[in-house]
């Protein structure tokens, strides 16, 4: 059930932007935005990849400082100078990535940078644990102040950041794609305790992709594009297809699986038999994973549905030769590739999108240029008898930014000027243009527009029809059921299920994640 926005429309603004702008090299994040908030309302703000929203809700927040423009906060005209300003005015910001520290206990990150101490100097911790307790009883949230972060399941892990936002008093939150590892029935509750802090006065700022969570979470909705406003509509007078075309300036149809791959139908590409990979000592939160078994037949997807840290990453790290497997066997094409390194694996057809488009997937210090051929220098059209011809690596980078709409300066600048998005386009494009026969494609629309995903959408199945072999990981259930063939799911290193799409249902899969039902 949807918040309840009665009387939000008279209440006060709690937020005013006026005309900000923000300009970085070659790009105008913020182009004269107006953006405002009523006390008690969940907001919604949508838009592409690069137009604006993660540079506007950090201006509000104090992370980086605007060029122009006024911002007045409960009817105070401000300017932060920095994040702690703004948490010291009551903003608080529950990031996509959590911000905290693993290693250490529930409790302790939670009073991090806010420590009660006494007179000489000596931590109040059993104070500190009845404040917490207390803002748990509050809202709903059930935490263990003496947990291990790294420990817990993500859900849990993003309560932590939700109540550490509440122990600063924070009354503005702004929630950053908050349901994107998030099962089914996880982001129900999550969607409770929203409109419960929205109902105790509380104003939330959902930033989102997911058209649908929009429409059933916000009382309005603000759209950018190219660092405009494009509007500002009440989410029960918008549909999702309004929404999009408002967004990307056309109509959206993202695209599904027609038709299901039979199991017997292809040859095989790629086998897994009894891959077992150990738990390495003193990893927070590590597991034992396998032993797993499976097969991908040319032209077919096979999604692997898990919530985070039950597996998949381990998994995907084995296949791509990131990691040792303790046991098992892998082939490419009745190659084995268990003795393998990633270089060679790649040189065998595989190619890899990484769910950490910035810590493996691409090294953000250096050009786009150099990025785009990070996975492309060895080949023949660009290594010349041991010698990089940079015309065609610059062709390759300009074709692979243009077909993929990449906005970046220019193929000189610095990866770390892309937005998350465009860093994401940049990586999936020079997958693909390896032209693979096997791809591992982990969380390949992650943080991406609606266009985006479209986009990359229609590529894994065109690649499909191509005969590539693909297993697709991905955070998003949706996702995973409208494009595979097959599902396995995994929790706690282990396969609890196999379904075909067609004949099961988000919610089966959702209890298979959590170990909630057999095989």
């Amino acid at each position: 059930m949807k918040h309840s926005a009665a009387g939000v429309q008279d209440s006060k603004n709690v937020v005013v932007m006026r005309q900000i702008v923000k300009q970085f090299p070659g790009v105008l994040a913020n182009d004269h935005i107006d953006f405002s908030l009523r006390e008690g309302e969940i907001h919604a703000l949508i838009g592409e990849n690069g137009a604006g929203k993660s540079t506007l809700m950090h201006i509000l927040a104090g992370i980086i400082q605007p060029d122009q423009g006024d911002i007045h906060i409960f009817g105070k005209r401000t300017r932060f100078r920095s994040a702690s300003e703004a948490i010291g005015a009551g903003i608080g910001i529950v990031h996509q990535h959590f911000m905290l520290v693993e290693s250490l206990t529930v409790l302790d990150n939670l009073i991090l940078g806010m420590e009660p101490v006494g007179a000489l100097g000596i931590l109040k911790r059993n104070q500190a644990r009845e404040h917490i307790q207390a803002a748990c009883a509050e809202y709903g949230f059930s935490l263990e102040p003496d947990a291990i972060v790294g420990t817990l399941p993500v859900a849990v892990q993003q309560q932590v950041e939700i109540v550490k936002c509440l122990l600063r008093e924070a009354r503005i939150m702004i929630f950053d794609e908050p349901t994107s590892v998030l099962t089914p029935q996880e982001s129900e509750a999550l969607f409770a305790a929203i409109r419960g802090l929205a109902a105790k006065g509380r104003t939330i700022v959902i930033i989102s992709h997911k058209l649908d969570e929009v429409k059933a979470l916000a009382d309005r909705i603000t759209v950018l594009r190219d660092g405009r406003v494009t509007g500002i509509v009440d989410a029960d007078e918008a549909d999702e297809s309004m929404l999009a075309q408002m967004m990307v300036g056309r109509e959206i149809h993202l695209p599904s699986r027609e038709v299901r791959l039979e199991a017997t139908e292809k040859e095989v590409v790629v086998s897994v038999e009894g891959l077992f990979l150990k738990r390495k000592p003193k990893e927070i939160g590590g597991l034992d994973v396998g032993p797993i078994d499976f097969r991908i037949r040319a032209g077919e997807i096979l999604g692997i549905a898990a919530i985070s840290g039950n597996g998949q990453e381990e998994l995907v790290q084995a296949i791509a030769g990131l990691r040792k497997a303790d046991a098992g066997q892998i082939t490419l094409k009745n190659k084995e590739l268990t003795p393998l390194g990633p270089r060679e694996r790649r040189e065998l057809g595989l190619a890899y999108i990484p769910q950490d488009r910035r810590g493996r997937g691409t090294a953000p210090s250096l050009s786009v240029l150099r990025n785009v051929i990070a996975g492309h220098y060895r080949t023949p059209k660009l290594n010349r008898r041991g010698w990089l011809h940079m015309g065609e690596a610059r062709n390759l980078a300009e074709e692979i930014i243009g077909e993929f709409g990449v906005v970046v300066p220019s193929i000189d600048s610095s990866a770390l000027t892309l937005s998350g998005g465009n860093l994401q386009k940049l990586v999936v494009g020079r997958e693909f243009s390896t032209a693979p026969v096997f791809l591992i494609a982990e969380d390949p629309t992650q943080g991406v527009d609606i266009g985006a995903v479209e986009f990359i959408r229609q590529q894994l199945l065109g690649w499909a029809q191509r005969g590539c072999a693909i297993l697709l990981v991905s955070q998003d259930l949706s996702e995973v059921l409208a494009l595979s063939d097959r599902v396995l799911v995994l929790y706690e290193g282990q396969v609890t299920g196999e379904r075909r799409p067609d004949l099961t249902s988000e919610e089966e899969i959702g209890l298979l994640m959590i170990g909630g039902i057999g095989r």
